[in-house]
């Protein structure tokens, strides 16, 4: 999709303020696998719920909240086939996201990837330049986030890799996307795949406290590899060694929790399933834009958008895949 797409996720009176206390055993445990319930350096603290400041009749005192904003296919660089417009199109998307920031509030925002056009990329400064500009936002109003690359991202002169690396060197203390471990991914073009745990509201010790969510990212790669690499096509979904590294990064939790917390799912392409849940009872006749939406998400011509039925049919990952035991795995994660 070229538009410019937001979404809203809030998790509110789901968590309660009481801890779960992990036994010394546990703790021991995790030491010994080098497990960490925190995997960041000490200047990205903590993200945790924060209590709700307005409640409904059937949510208790406890209640509390993490919004999550998510922005996804801003497409800078690209002049919507309007030479010299493409100023005016990072413009526009840079201001959209601040508009929303305001009228949102968020607690953490999520580019859902295509960042840039880096196929209209003339070079690497080019590639910075637009990183910078999109993620402005949320560095000026110093709101935490996160990102997973989409296919228009890896291109001429720029990798997922090479763009969380801009990222991160841009704002250092409020960017949260680390790269996968070595092996996994499959490389430069697909290192997003990491989460991020979030914590209940009040005084926290990660080492004694497990997570009340975590937000899961997986890379699902595509595009073209870099020029300088031969310029040729990327797989267009997340690397068969995914399927592993979920699976021993829930056997940690369990090990180190008890439990895999509660997760959201981030991935650019869909998986097979979205395609499913669009075309197939009971849920294809519900899938949809939602009615609540606020008049800046319509369209211009005063249409609600369309949600998952805005691309159909859905452009799920590369046929070529074999999904099913990333799919199934990452049902652990949810």
């Amino acid at each position: 999709m070229a538009a410019v797409l937001f979404l809203l996720a809030l998790l509110c009176g789901l968590v309660a303020c009481a801890p779960t206390r992990l036994s010394q055993s546990t703790l021991m445990a995790r030491s010994d696998d080098c497990f960490k319930g925190h995997p960041y350096p000490a200047n990205l603290p903590l993200l945790q719920f924060k209590p709700c400041t307005s409640r409904l009749p059937s949510q208790g005192p406890s209640s509390s909240s993490f919004k999550v904003m998510v922005i996804t296919d801003t497409h800078l660089l690209d002049d919507q086939t309007v030479p010299g417009n493409a100023s005016n199109v990072a413009r526009a998307s840079r201001n959209a996201v601040r508009t929303y920031i305001s009228q949102e509030q968020p607690d953490f925002v999520v580019h859902l990837g295509d960042m840039i056009s880096g196929e209209a990329a003339n070079n690497t400064k080019d590639v910075q330049s637009a990183i910078r500009e999109i993620l402005s936002p949320m560095k000026d109003k110093r709101i935490p986030f996160s990102t997973t690359k989409g296919n228009h991202d890896n291109e001429k002169y720029s990798t997922h890799g090479s763009i969380t690396d801009i990222e991160r060197n841009y704002a250092p203390s409020l960017s949260y996307t680390r790269k996968a471990p070595a092996n996994v991914g499959g490389g430069e073009y697909g290192t997003d795949n990491y989460w991020i745990p979030i914590f209940q509201a009040g005084p926290v010790d990660p080492n004694k406290t497990a997570p009340k969510v975590l937000l899961w990212f997986f890379d699902s790669r595509a595009g073209r590899k870099m020029l300088s690499q031969g310029y040729g096509p990327v797989n267009d979904w997340v690397d068969d060694s995914v399927a592993d590294w979920i699976t021993s990064e829930t056997e940690k939790m369990e090990k180190a929790w008890g439990h895999v917390p509660p997760g959201l799912i981030f991935v650019h392409i869909p998986v097979h399933e979205h395609y499913t849940t669009q075309n197939d009872p009971p849920y294809a006749d519900h899938v949809g834009g939602v009615p609540d939406e606020t008049p800046a998400n319509y369209t211009n011509k005063g249409l609600a958008y369309q949600g998952l039925n805005d691309d159909k049919p859905l452009a799920s990952q590369g046929q070529e895949s074999d999904q099913g035991e990333y799919s199934h795995r990452i049902q652990k994660s949810q």
